[in-house]
């Protein structure tokens, strides 16, 4: 499962970006994934906000709420990777009330999204503000021409090869185990619905450690609970309606957390509650350890809508089965967080656009997007067989290593995820395929 960064900007110091998970577009404002924003008009509304001052909460400012389509998002089209689309849904922008507000209409909107920014010199500010972040999301994908490349063999014709530059900075998505929680940690969840079950009401929010949280210090003043310094950053106290409950939570909280205690089973029973909280039916329980990072967690299943936890610190299989892709996204960025695995944007991804032309044999001037479908093109020129796919990056550099009997070439390795290898029906065609990849990149 890939995410994608496709779009990213800046407003009065928070970010505001958009990915597409595994074909799910997401809206992440300042780090953070926004599921309270489902759409595009959501994500141009809270822009808008944020660029309105000094209220950045006025709902008033919204004269009308349009639909805005998916596919109206520059570098998307209804797909799993980015697109660069020259063409593609592009909606009319266009200031307004004399240059205060901001119309987007038109092409893949419902009816039209209007933002007021007010009547003076500061709202013609604003409004032109959010006119640039709005033609930037919704916009036309560019590309800037850096290079032509004449007489490059290509199959059994020399040809021109156009070369671009994409204007977007699209990136790839790592997702890291820094043990760092923004949100709520395993344990966290745990201790909080622990209270619920027994009508617990959280007086104090703490930031309650996983793995050095200890429960020596857990104290109970008849209906209330302390959960204690040790492990926990700054308070957390629990307030119940008898002292009989305040002694169950007390007992059930030393239980999980004091000497000997498994927090194996605390994770597990985290992992659980993550899952109840969104509808979730978990379909196959394995034994998720302390150590369980996220780093594998995966969608799968026909409609993505099946979560496996992966195997990293997963005894078995753990699977649990969604409502939808987007409920099962949530959990998925919700145990995430509770484990502290953090999100880093990384390789760039198709930064190149090569465009070819001249000599017989093809129509047009075919457009590739990324080293990855132009190799392909070349490849196949030249009468190639893949025998092995590997992620070719931005970063590859030509390199090639020819096979001892002269008919496989092997790209890489350096800006090759995995293997890639090419099966030739000639040594002379190996040979040339290689040449010309050394040609253009290297």
């Amino acid at each position: 499962m890939a995410t994608f960064r496709i779009f990213d900007q800046e407003i009065r110091g928070q970010s505001f970006e958009v990915w597409v998970a595994d074909g799910l577009v997401q809206y992440v404002v300042n780090g953070e994934i926004r599921h309270d924003l489902t759409s595009v008009t959501d994500f141009l509304i809270a822009a808008a906000k944020r660029i309105n001052r000094p209220n950045g909460t006025d709902d008033s400012i919204v004269e009308a709420s349009g639909t805005v389509n998916d596919n109206a998002l520059e570098n998307f089209q209804s797909g799993a990777a980015p697109v660069f689309d020259t063409g593609g849904t592009n909606p009319s922008i266009n200031l307004q009330d004399d240059d205060t507000e901001v119309k987007i209409g038109g092409s893949g909107v419902g009816g039209s999204l209007r933002i007021d920014f007010g009547s003076n010199n500061q709202a013609r500010t604003e409004a032109a503000e959010f006119l640039a972040f709005a033609e930037d999301l919704l916009g036309k994908a560019q590309a800037d021409e850096i290079a032509t490349k004449t007489g490059v063999q290509i199959g059994d014709f020399t040809r021109t090869v156009t070369v671009s530059q994409r204007d977007d900075d699209i990136r790839k998505i790592k997702f890291k185990s820094t043990g760092d929680v923004r949100d709520k940690s395993w344990a966290d969840l745990f201790i909080e619905e622990l209270a619920a079950d027994f009508n617990g009401e959280q007086t104090n929010n703490g930031n309650v450690n996983e793995l050095s949280y200890r429960a020596n210090q857990l104290s109970i003043d008849a209906t209330s609970v302390n959960l204690g310094a040790q492990g926990v950053g700054g308070s957390e106290r629990y307030e119940f309606d008898t002292t009989e409950d305040a002694q169950a939570f007390f007992d059930a909280v030393d239980a999980a957390f004091g000497s000997g205690s498994n927090r194996g089973a605390v994770i597990n029973s985290a992992m659980e509650l993550i899952a109840e909280s969104l509808g979730g039916v978990q379909i196959r329980n394995g034994n998720v350890s302390v150590n369980y990072d996220a780093s594998q967690i995966k969608l799968s299943g026909g409609d993505k809508d099946i979560v496996d936890l992966g195997s990293r610190g997963v005894g078995g299989k753990e699977q649990y089965k969604f409502a939808d892709q987007e409920t099962a996204q949530k959990f998925i960025d919700l145990v995430r967080d509770a484990v502290g695995v953090e999100a880093h944007a990384s390789t760039l991804v198709d930064e190149f656009v090569y465009k070819v032309s001249g000599g017989a044999g093809i129509s047009g001037s075919p457009t590739f997007v990324g080293k990855d479908a132009f190799i392909e093109f070349i490849a196949e020129e030249f009468g190639g067989d893949m025998r092995r796919d590997g992620a070719v990056s931005e970063s590859f550099d030509g390199a090639t290593r020819i096979s001892s009997d002269g008919l496989s070439v092997t790209l890489g390795p350096r800006g090759v995820g995995g293997k890639e290898i090419w099966e030739f029906e000639t040594e002379d065609d190996a040979s040339a395929f290689a040449a010309t990849l050394a040609d253009l990149f290297g």
